[in-house]
C-alpha cells in the first residue's frame, strides 16, 4: 500500500509579505536548442539552497534551479516548506534576512535573491503542486543553466532526469535518471534506479528527456521495492506561479511567512 503522500512532507507556511522589490535582474541567455532535439540543460543546473533568518539562524538543503518567466527577471525555484526551518514551525512565521544560492560542492555563493515573487504553500497543508517558491535573483548567476516549464503533464512510462545536489563532494550535481510511474492532477510520481541517492532532494527539477521541459518538480521520496520512488508536484503549479508573477515583489530582506 502506497504511504500518504503528505505523511512524508513537512508542514508549510502560508505567506503573508506585501512590502515591494527593487528593478530584478534580467535572465542569463541560454544557448538554442535545435527544433524537436531534446538536449541535457547547458550548464549547472542544481543549486543548494541556504536561508538566513533574524537571529542568526540558518538553513540549508533541498535543491534550487532557474527557470525562464516573465518580464526577463532572473528566477530561481526550490519547494516552498524549505524555507522555514523546523525549529520555526512551531512558531508559525519566519523573518527571513536573506536567501542564497549555493555550488553544492564548495559551497560558493552563486547568487542572492532580492524579492520573493511566489510563496505557494498552504497553511491547511501542502498541496504538491502548489509547494514551490520563486525567487527573484539580484544577478544571473554565470553558468547556470535556465530551464524551460512544461505546458503540459508528463506521460505515464515518461523518461525523465531528475537534477539533485551531490551528496558525495565529487561534483556539484548528479542526474538520477528515472520513469514517471504516475500522474494525475495533484501529484507526479518518478521511479529512479534501485540505489539512487534521494536525500535533500526536495525542489528538484525533473527534466523530460524527450524535449528537455520541468514536468514536475521533485517534493520528497518513498520506495517500491528496492527502487526510490519521488513525489512530485506537477509544474502545472509552477507554470500558474510564473503566469501570475506580481509586478513588484517582495524584498527578501525582513520578508515574513507565516499563517
Amino acid at each position: 500500500m502506497r504511504a500518504p503522500w503528505h505523511a512524508l512532507l513537512a508542514a508549510a507556511l502560508l505567506a503573508a509579505a506585501c512590502c515591494r522589490g527593487g528593478d530584478p535582474a534580467p535572465a542569463a541567455a541560454t544557448g538554442d536548442r535545435p527544433a524537436g532535439e531534446a538536449q541535457a540543460p547547458r550548464g549547472l543546473v542544481a543549486m543548494r539552497p541556504r536561508f538566513r533568518y533574524s537571529g542568526g539562524l540558518e538553513f540549508v538543503g533541498g535543491v534550487g534551479f532557474m527557470v525562464r518567466g516573465a518580464r526577463g527577471w532572473a528566477l530561481a525555484v526550490t519547494s516552498a516548506h524549505l524555507v522555514a526551518s523546523r525549529a520555526e514551525w512551531r512558531d508559525g512565521k519566519v523573518a527571513v534576512d536573506a536567501v542564497e544560492f549555493l555550488d553544492a560542492r564548495s559551497r560558493r555563493p552563486l547568487a542572492a535573491a532580492a524579492a520573493v515573487a511566489h510563496y505557494g504553500s498552504r497553511a491547511s497543508g501542502i498541496e504538491l503542486a502548489r509547494d514551490v517558491a520563486v525567487f527573484v535573483l539580484g544577478a544571473p548567476p554565470d553558468g547556470v543553466a535556465v530551464l524551460e516549464v512544461a505546458s503540459r503533464p508528463p506521460e505515464l512510462r515518461e523518461e525523465v532526469t531528475v537534477y539533485a545536489c551531490s551528496q558525495e563532494g565529487a561534483g556539484s550535481q548528479v542526474a538520477l535518471q528515472g520513469v514517471v510511474v504516475h500522474r494525475d492532477a495533484g501529484r507526479v510520481e518518478v521511479e529512479l534506479a534501485p540505489g539512487a541517492n534521494t536525500r535533500a532532494i526536495a525542489g528538484a527539477p525533473v527534466v523530460s528527456r524527450r524535449d528537455g521541459t520541468v514536468v514536475a518538480v521533485a517534493q520528497s521520496s518513498a520506495s517500491r521495492g528496492d527502487a526510490p520512488l519521488l513525489l512530485c508536484g506537477p509544474a502545472s503549479g509552477l507554470r500558474e506561479a510564473l503566469d501570475g508573477l506580481p509586478e513588484r515583489p517582495a524584498k527578501v530582506a525582513g520578508w515574513t511567512a507565516g499563517g
